[in-house]
C-alpha cells in the first residue's frame, strides 16, 4: 500500500501562492524595466536654487537672504530693459536676473556685466504675478489670458498650460515646492501643477488672494486681500485659520512655527496665531497717523522689521516692545513749540506710495531702497551708508545678488549691480 502524502495546511497553501504572485510580479516589473527603450529622465527636487528665487527670497516671505549683503556697495554695472518692469524680478543660483517684462517676454541678464543672455516670448499676454523659480532651475511665470509658463534655465520654453482660471487681476505670488511642482493662485482659485505641466488638484477661493503663498504644515497658506488667512490641503476645501480684520499690504511673514505678521490697512502691525485664529495688534492702531509700509520682514535675532511712509525704520519684538529705531530718510520738520524738532511719527501722516521691502542678511545687514530712489545698506550697529541718493524714480525692488552684492530695479526698466569692491 503506497505511503499517504501528508496534507499541507490551508494557511500554508495561501501563503506559498502570495509569496508566487509578488515574485512573479517583481519578474514582471524587472523585465519591463529592461524592456523601457526611451532615454530616463532626469529629474531634480529640492529647494527652488537661487539668491532670490521667488518673492521675498526665503519660504516664510520674510526678506531673509543666506548671503552676506555688502557693507560698502560701488555700482558694478548697469542696464535698461526696453519695455519696462512692473514685476519683482528674480535672481538665479548663478546671479543672473530673470525678469518679466511689460510685454509677453522674459529676459536674463547676466550676473558678471548685465548683458542679456536670452530673451524668450511666453504667448500673447504679459505676466501678472513676479516669476518663481523651481527645483530644477526653470521660470515658472503666469500670464493674464490664465497660462502658466515653464521656460528653462536657458530660455526654452519647456510647456504652457492652462490653468482654468481667470488670473488678469491676479496678485498671489506661486509657490514653487521641492518637488518640482508649482502651486499657483489666481482671481478666485487655486491650482497645484505638476512639474511636467500636468494638474494635480485645484479648488475655488472665494477671496482674492494676495502676497505670496507660503508652504506650512503639509499645506498652503493664502492670505486674501481682505485679510482673511486659508489653509489649503488637496483635496481638502480650503480651510479659514483666522482673520487680520482689514486690507493686507503685501501678504504676510511666517515669522515663527504657527504665526504671521502683516500690516493692515497701513495703520497696524499684527500677528496672527494660525493655530487659535487669534489676531494681536503689535505696533499702530485704528487711530494711528503713521503709515507703515507692508510686507514686513524678521533678522535674525527675530526682531521684526517694519518701514513708515515717512523713512522711518522700526525694529519691534514679538510683544511689540520697539526696541530699535531710526531714520532712513530725513524726515519731516514741523514747527511745533520747540520751534523746529521733528514731530513724533505719530503724529505725521504723509501722502506718498510704500517702497519695496527690506531684505536682511545672517549678520542683520539690512538692504533698503525707498519709494525717494534713495538706496542704501544699514548694519547691525545702525550705520547707514547711502549708495545712491536718487537711483529712479519708482523703484521695484532691492535683491540679493550673491556673496557682497545687490540688485535693484525700477518700474522704468533700469537695473543695476552693486557690491564691495
Amino acid at each position: 500500500m503506497a505511503a499517504r502524502r501528508p496534507q499541507v495546511p490551508y494557511r500554508t497553501k495561501v501563503i506559498a501562492l502570495l509569496v508566487a504572485a509578488a515574485a512573479s510580479a517583481l519578474v514582471s516589473l524587472a523585465v519591463a524595466e529592461r524592456a523601457h527603450t526611451t532615454k530616463p529622465a532626469t529629474i531634480v527636487v529640492g529647494r527652488p536654487p537661487g539668491f532670490a528665487p521667488h518673492g521675498r527670497l526665503d519660504p516664510g516671505r520674510k526678506g531673509q537672504t543666506a548671503t552676506v549683503l555688502p557693507g560698502e556697495p560701488k555700482q558694478i554695472w548697469e542696464r535698461p530693459l526696453a519695455g519696462g518692469l512692473e514685476l519683482s524680478p528674480v535672481v538665479d543660483a548663478k546671479g543672473g536676473l530673470v525678469a518679466a517684462l511689460t510685454t509677453p517676454d522674459l529676459v536674463r541678464l547676466a550676473a558678471a556685466d548685465g548683458r542679456q543672455l536670452w530673451r524668450t516670448r511666453i504667448g500673447n499676454e504679459p505676466a501678472v504675478v513676479p516669476p518663481v523659480i523651481t527645483s530644477d532651475g526653470s521660470i515658472a511665470v503666469v500670464s493674464e489670458d490664465g497660462t502658466l509658463w515653464l521656460v528653462s534655465a536657458g530660455g526654452r520654453i519647456r510647456f504652457g498650460t492652462g490653468l482654468g482660471m481667470r488670473t488678469k487681476k491676479a496678485q498671489a505670488t506661486p509657490l514653487a515646492l521641492d518637488d518640482g511642482s508649482v502651486v499657483v493662485a489666481g482671481e478666485n482659485g487655486i491650482v497645484h501643477i505638476a512639474r511636467d505641466g500636468a494638474e494635480l488638484a485645484r479648488a475655488h477661493l472665494s477671496a482674492r488672494p494676495i502676497g505670496g503663498l507660503i508652504s506650512w504644515r503639509r499645506g498652503v497658506l493664502v492670505t486674501s486681500h481682505a485679510g482673511d488667512v486659508y489653509l489649503w490641503r488637496a483635496p481638502q476645501t480650503p480651510r479659514k485659520l483666522g482673520a487680520f480684520g482689514g486690507q493686507l499690504e503685501g501678504g504676510v511673514a511666517l515669522v515663527g512655527p504657527r504665526t504671521v505678521v502683516g500690516v493692515v490697512d497701513q495703520e497696524q502691525v499684527m500677528a496672527l496665531d494660525l493655530v487659535s485664529g487669534s489676531a494681536t495688534l503689535l505696533v499702530g492702531g485704528e487711530d494711528s497717523m503713521v503709515r507703515f509700509e507692508g510686507p514686513v520682514s524678521l533678522d535674525p535675532g527675530g526682531l521684526l522689521l517694519v518701514t513708515t511712509v515717512a523713512g522711518e525704520l522700526l525694529g519691534i519684538d514679538a510683544h511689540g516692545v520697539l526696541l530699535r529705531r531710526f531714520a532712513l530718510e530725513r524726515l519731516p520738520m514741523f514747527f511745533g513749540a520747540d520751534g523746529g524738532a521733528p514731530l513724533p511719527s505719530i503724529f505725521r501722516r504723509p501722502g506718498g506710495y510704500s517702497s519695496p521691502p527690506l531684505i536682511v542678511d545672517p549678520n542683520g545687514r539690512i538692504g533698503f531702497v525707498r519709494s525717494s530712489g534713495k538706496l542704501g545698506v544699514v548694519d547691525s550697529g545702525g550705520k547707514l551708508v547711502t549708495v545712491n541718493q536718487r537711483f529712479c524714480a519708482r523703484p521695484l525692488a532691492v535683491l540679493p545678488a550673491g556673496a557682497g552684492r545687490l540688485i535693484v530695479a525700477c518700474k522704468s526698466g533700469l537695473v543695476a549691480l552693486y557690491g564691495d569692491k
